[in-house]
């Protein structure tokens, strides 16, 4: 898919936030946002949802809202996905400022991480479309997801990273990680891409990327592109504590797709049967059966640098 942009003039928009993001940060995000619309003129109808739910409610209304230029969220990626469950395939634009842990979507579309530079770009009105992830469960409930899918170490230490209160940020995912290389072992896994197993047997983790990275900018999938119809497929093989340990900085940069013991696929439909694990998409907890994982082209519009 050529890269191609809509303007929209963008005179009113809702704004979604979540106090907790960010463990506090998107407060004081949306506080300068909220200012730096209204320097621009711009009329900020806030949507603040006591849970996800509610959200998710007034969300899917103000989609049908015709008197609204675009949908706003202040948060981090999970927030951001909570808004493409009603905003995907639809013509309502999604703007985002960020003020999450890691911000991916923000990374993949060169948004800007301070608020108000972000407010620029979402009052310069320049949409673009972009493929999305949709991921199916045993029983066919859907979600979609922007950025990556995982299961198995990644996805059981997300998990783990939220029920820690403390410490804050990014090194919460560090402490996560180090408690579930205590406990872990490799899943017996059985991948599928595009109808044809690629893999059968142990595994330590496998991620499925519409965008490249994960975690504040770990390109696990650096070959993911948004606007090719198609999934990147890595898959970390049967690796013990000691060689998990011994690989421990490539884990923590990203780079352990290039290791000896993993393998690289690309295709438009993958299937994933890991027993008893969780899969996350966007860094929230998703399906625990099963999964089935698509990229589905010009589901996602979003306000972007223009340049």
């Amino acid at each position: 898919m050529e890269k191609t942009f809509d303007r929209h003039e963008i005179r009113h928009i809702a704004l979604l936030v979540n106090p907790a993001a960010g463990k506090g940060k998107s407060s004081a995000a949306a506080k300068l946002a909220h200012s730096a619309f209204a320097e621009a003129g711009v009329k900020v109808t806030v949507l603040a949802g006591a849970s996800t739910q509610e959200s998710d409610e007034l969300i899917r209304r103000s989609i049908d809202d015709r008197s609204l230029d675009a949908l706003v969220v202040c948060g981090g990626d999970g927030l951001v996905s909570l808004a493409l469950q009603a905003q995907a395939k639809t013509a309502v634009p999604l703007g985002i400022i960020p003020a999450g842990t890691g911000n991916d979507h923000a990374r993949e579309y060169r948004i800007p991480l301070d608020p108000r530079h972000a407010v620029k770009v979402i009052t310069s009105g320049y949409a673009t479309r972009t493929d999305l992830g949709l991921m199916r469960d045993e029983e066919g409930r859907e979600k979609y997801f922007g950025t990556i899918a995982c299961m198995g170490f990644d996805s059981l230490s997300s998990a783990r990273a939220n029920t820690i209160s403390f410490p804050r940020g990014a090194t919460r995912y560090v402490v996560a990680a180090l408690i579930e290389w205590v406990r872990f072992r490799p899943h017996n896994t059985r991948i599928y891409v595009d109808g044809q197993e690629v893999c059968s047997g142990p595994i330590t983790t496998c991620v499925m990327g519409n965008t490249k990275s994960y975690g504040g900018g770990l390109k696990v999938c650096p070959h993911a592109n948004p606007r090719d119809g198609l999934l990147e497929l890595s898959i970390l093989g049967d690796l013990t504590k000691l060689g998990m340990l011994r690989h421990a900085g490539a884990y923590s940069n990203g780079t352990w797709w290039r290791l000896p013991q993993a393998q690289t696929a690309r295709g438009n439909v993958i299937r994933i049967e890991m027993p008893a694990v969780t899969a996350y998409a966007d860094g929230d907890a998703y399906f625990d059966s099963a999964i089935e994982c698509t990229a589905v082209p010009h589901a996602g519009y979003y306000l972007v640098p223009r340049s």
